[in-house]
């Protein structure tokens, strides 16, 4: 049997000390370290491998190209009783930064001996169409030479102001427009950007409705984001828990760290929180369990904390869930400090996550039925978890915006691939070559993620270097 040998990491970051922390000290397993634990716990006891593979004696393993070297070493466990089918693909590998090897599919060749079978000149997304054609032209630069009937390349001038993302929402406009005429009832087009800045800058274009001097306007276009929900999700928590109230601005407060520590820690999701907001948060937690905190600023966002429990236990609620809901908010916008600002900021993002009746109504309900908004904080949590898991197995039609790594393994009728004129680029200035390759890997598989039309859309002045 293949034995574990837990993957180097360089450098022991906060981040890492505190994920194994919360796994050693509370039982909760942070999902980097799901594949590290399996393959510990797999090499250790023999008969756990035995039960697996005796539930299990074939396992299938997609997106294979994309995993990371402890992901590589629990599948080694794993495939010494079981039978191993991988589906990888190496032009789809976009997730070197958190892992993925270029050699992982000859590793596993090496290993196994499989016996393979090549579908790549198969295509049952976009079949009829030159998209998939379009895309393995990129990889090559072949693509410069050619003209392509399903995929459109515009370049748009710079515009500022009111105008900034006009020619994205007038393609936009149009090309539902068109996919409306084909008397297709459950149209799907998605607009794909290459960071999360640019997505939500989109958005907020999309949702506004902008008049120009000469009379002329474009209206706000409907539209649901894949919106990193870690931010929002505990924020509403917190503001719920507010909401809630507790027999004392104390109770309240003391409350209130603990649900911080928490946002801070994790309202990045996937991303790695700063070390400045892990020593806040293991500070903030220190003072939930001691009453003592050093240093101004920690001692600053203690006060905040302390200043929203009195506020809010002088705080009238009129029992409609929306102002009160707004009310509780304020208290966070008006804070000094930025750690209890950026609650009410990840909170101004829940309304893309298209809950808000859903938990205006739940609110209701408990206020008719006490008085009071008891137990808000669960309800909250529970109307945002259906939201991660009905996110799963979303039927994606209508309008979508997304980053480019959000879109894999989905499709959509059309894409609309979007680039900034500054910010927001396909490629990043001063890239390295091995950068350069992963974004040309990931513009591909961005315009692949359309069935019959891909629109590429790229500054005039400041053109993409794939074209």
């Amino acid at each position: 049997m293949t034995s574990y040998k837990k993957p180097e990491v360089e450098g022991d970051t906060l981040r890492t000390q505190e994920k194994n922390r919360l796994f050693s000290e509370e039982g909760l397993l942070h999902f980097d370290l799901f594949a590290s634990t399996c393959a510990e716990l797999l090499s250790r006891c023999r008969k756990l491998t035995a039960i697996v593979s005796d539930s299990y004696p074939i396992i299938i393993f997609d997106e294979f190209q994309d995993t990371n070297a402890a992901e590589w070493q629990m599948i080694r466990l794993l495939g010494a009783s079981s039978r191993l089918i991988t589906l990888a693909d190496a032009e789809q590998r976009i997730y070197e930064f958190r892992g993925a090897d270029p050699a992982r599919i000859a590793e596993f060749a090496v290993e196994y001996k499989p016996k393979q079978f090549d579908f790549g000149a198969e295509n049952n997304r976009s079949n009829g169409t030159d998209i998939v054609a379009f895309g393995n032209d990129l990889l090559t630069t072949a693509h410069r030479s050619k003209n392509y009937r399903d995929v459109t390349l515009t370049r748009y001038p710079f515009r500022g102001g009111l105008r900034t993302h006009q020619d994205l929402k007038v393609t936009v406009i149009n090309r539902i427009r068109r996919l409306k005429e084909g008397q297709e009832p459950h149209w799907s087009l998605a607009i794909l950007v290459p960071t999360k800045a640019l997505m939500l800058d989109v958005s907020t274009y999309l949702e506004s409705e902008q008049q120009f001097p000469n009379f002329r306007r474009l209206p706000s276009v409907f539209h649901e984001v894949a919106l990193e929900t870690a931010g929002p999700a505990l924020a509403a928590v917190i503001i719920a828990g507010v909401l809630e109230g507790a027999a004392s601005a104390i109770e309240i407060s003391q409350r209130l760290v603990i649900e911080l520590c928490n946002h801070l820690r994790g309202r990045k999701g996937d991303e790695q929180a700063g070390r400045e907001q892990l020593e806040l948060a293991n500070a903030l937690g220190n003072y939930a369990v001691t009453g003592t905190i050093r240093g101004s600023r920690r001692t600053a966002v203690a006060n905040d904390c302390r200043l929203i429990g009195e506020a809010r236990r002088q705080l009238p609620l009129s029992g409609d869930p929306a102002q009160d809901w707004l009310a509780v908010r304020s208290l966070f916008e008006r804070a000094k400090t930025d750690a209890c600002q950026k609650v009410a900021y990840d909170a101004r993002y829940l309304r893309l996550l298209h809950k808000g009746a859903l938990l205006r109504s739940r609110l209701s309900e408990i206020w008719r039925t006490s008085g009071k908004y008891s137990d808000a904080a669960s309800v909250v949590r529970d109307a945002l978890l259906q939201e991660h898991f009905a996110t799963s197995t979303k039927d994606w039609r209508g309008l979508h915006v997304m980053t480019i790594h959000k879109s894999k393994g989905k499709e959509f009728d059309e894409v609309i691939v979007y680039e900034g004129c500054f910010q927001g680029r396909f490629v990043r200035a001063n890239a390295t070559d091995r950068e350069i390759a992963q974004s040309c890997l990931a513009l591909r598989v961005a315009v692949t993620r359309a069935k019959k039309h891909a629109t590429i859309l790229t500054s005039q002045k400041y053109p993409c270097r794939f074209f």
